[in-house]
């Protein structure tokens, strides 16, 4: 019985070990984002005490250890360096990839309308045609480029904190 009970919580430290991820933490609320790995983040770090000016980088993150994050052509960055570091929603990646072929598709009719119109001109079979062209291109375009509005959310390490789970 005993052995049954160490097999179970080795399995279970076992697979709560493959759930490892990192997430930035609220030191005022305790609520969590997690940092998806393989995505572009860009972030602020500290300047050295020798310059007086903060500069801004970005870059794919590759992977983290337990005080660091490593980023695409093997630059390490301690958690400590950063000051602020700047996400993508985590849905806004799945939207852009629906919405691209859409938002193509868009932009190729509404180019046909517009090189029907400015060579052509309105003339015989053009005058049903071309705001076919312009207004479904217009339409699809639109609906289409709502993804790529969004802007990446800032997050100032004074209020953040990374953490390992």
């Amino acid at each position: 019985m005993l052995t049954k009970f160490f097999t179970f919580l080795l399995l279970t430290v076992s697979f709560t070990s493959f759930g490892q991820g990192l997430f930035l933490k609220n030191i005022e609320n305790g609520t969590e984002k997690p940092i998806l790995l393989h995505k572009d983040i860009d972030f602020e770090l500290y300047s050295d005490s020798s310059l007086t000016v903060d500069f801004t980088d970005d870059g794919k993150l590759l992977s983290y250890g337990d005080s660091s994050l490593v980023l695409q052509e093997g630059r390490e960055i301690e958690f400590s360096d950063i000051k602020s570091i700047s996400l993508y929603p985590k849905n806004r990646q799945k939207q852009k990839a629906y919405a691209a072929p859409f938002l193509i598709a868009g932009i190729a009719a509404l180019g046909k309308g517009v090189f029907m119109l400015s060579f052509e001109g309105l003339k015989s079979k053009n005058k049903i045609q071309v705001p076919l062209y312009l207004g479904i291109g217009t339409v699809v375009t639109g609906i289409a480029s709502l993804p790529f509005w969004g802007r990446k959310k800032k997050y100032e390490m004074s209020r953040w904190g990374f953490v390992l789970k």
